[in-house]
C-alpha cells in the first residue's frame, strides 16, 4: 500500500509542518483551497524530495453536481482543476458526486449527477488525468444521494471509471468497508482513511473512532495491495504523524 497525507490538517502556514514529514509519504491537496500562484509556490516545497506521488482533491465547495447548472459552470471549474493536475503530474483527481442534497426526486437527482459524471469522465480522458469518484453524503444529515447499492452500480454504468472509498463517509452510512473494497476490486484507486463515531464526518485519526479496522486492511491487502491510502485527518494525532503512521504500519502490516 502507498500512503499519502492529505493537507486538510496542514492548511495555511501549517504547510511548513507537512514539509518536515517523512519523505516516503505522498501528498493529496485540496486544490480549491488555494490559488494557482499559491500552489505554484507551496507545492514544490511540500513535494521536494518526496518519493510517493501526489493527488488532487477536486472542487467540493464551488461545485455540487446534484444542483441544476444551466451554465455548466461545473465543467469550467473542473477543466481548470484537471489542467492543473496534468501540469503537476497528479496521480488522480477526486470527484464528489454531490454535497448538499437539493430538493427533487431522488432518482432524477441521481440521473443528473450521472450525466455530469459522464461529461467529467470524457473531460478527464481528454486532458489525460484520471478521476476517481468518491462516495459522499451522510444519511444522518439527509445528504446521501447514492447509497451503497446505488454507488456500487456506478462501475457497471461507467466501465472506464475508477473510484475512491471514503472510510469515514461509509462508516456513518453503515457500509461494510471490507466487502466494499472487495466489490470494487481493482477499480478502486484510492481510499480516504479516517475515523469517526458513526454519527458524523469527524475526520479523526485511525483508532480514535469506532471503525473496526482489521477487516478493512485485510481486504485491501487481499484485493489491492498497491492501493493509495490517503490519511485525511482534520486534526493531527497527539504523537505526531510520522510516529502515528509507523504505528499503523506495524499494527496492520502495511
Amino acid at each position: 500500500m502507498r500512503i499519502s497525507i492529505s493537507d486538510l490538517a496542514y492548511a495555511g502556514f501549517r504547510f511548513n509542518e507537512f514539509c518536515q514529514l517523512d519523505k516516503a509519504f505522498g501528498l493529496e491537496f485540496f486544490y480549491e483551497f488555494g490559488t494557482r500562484p499559491y500552489w505554484d509556490t507551496v507545492l514544490p516545497r511540500m513535494t521536494c524530495g518526496r518519493r510517493n506521488g501526489i493527488s488532487m482533491h477536486g472542487p467540493c465547495v464551488q461545485v455540487n453536481l446534484a444542483e441544476e447548472d444551466p451554465e455548466r459552470t461545473y465543467l469550467k471549474i473542473f477543466l481548470d482543476a484537471f489542467t492543473y493536475a496534468r501540469e503537476i503530474e497528479a496521480e488522480f483527481v477526486v470527484v464528489h458526486t454531490n454535497e448538499s442534497l437539493p430538493e427533487g426526486d431522488l432518482l432524477d437527482l441521481q440521473q443528473r449527477v450521472r450525466r455530469k459524471l459522464q461529461v467529467l469522465l470524457a473531460l478527464s480522458e481528454e486532458v489525460g488525468v484520471p478521476m476517481v469518484i468518491e462516495n459522499v453524503g451522510l444519511r444522518p444529515k439527509g445528504t446521501l444521494l447514492f447509497d451503497r447499492e446505488a454507488f456500487l452500480e456506478l462501475p457497471q454504468r461507467f466501465p472506464t471509471a475508477h473510484f475512491l472509498l471514503d472510510t469515514g463517509h461509509a462508516h456513518v452510512n453503515g457500509w461494510d468497508l471490507a466487502d466494499t473494497v472487495r466489490v470494487l476490486g481493482r477499480r478502486l484507486l484510492g481510499c480516504h482513511v479516517h475515523d469517526n463515531d458513526g454519527q458524523g464526518d469527524q475526520h479523526l485519526y485511525v483508532g480514535a473512532g469506532t471503525i473496526h479496522w482489521e477487516p478493512f486492511f485485510e481486504a485491501v491487502m487481499e484485493t489491492n495491495p498497491d492501493l493509495r491510502l490517503v490519511l485525511e485527518y482534520a486534526k493531527l494525532p497527539c504523537e505526531g504523524m510520522d510516529a502515528h503512521v509507523a504505528g499503523l504500519c506495524k499494527r496492520f502490516g502495511i
